[in-house]
């Protein structure tokens, strides 16, 4: 366990760079969050783990997208 590796954080698919924007996401929109606490790869990155935001439309509603974020569909790990 490598403590100094970041977790992956998502909303609706959306990898989140900058969390504080996540912070100040209005939290009623949020539906529900899965955590998966193993180690994840992820591209050429290796992440202790995820958090994933799913809201309630599942359409990154009012939420500000990065300028170059990429959306991404995917397998939550089980």
């Amino acid at each position: 366990y490598d403590s100094s590796w970041p977790t992956m954080v998502f909303i609706d698919g959306m990898p989140v760079v900058n969390v504080e924007r996540l912070l100040d996401y209005d939290a009623r929109r949020v539906h529900y969050i899965n955590i998966y606490s193993g180690q994840y790869t992820f591209g050429n990155g290796i992440y202790n783990g995820i958090l994933s935001f799913v809201t309630r439309s599942g359409r990154l509603t009012n939420y500000p997208v990065e300028h170059n974020a990429q959306y991404l569909v995917y397998e939550f790990p089980q």
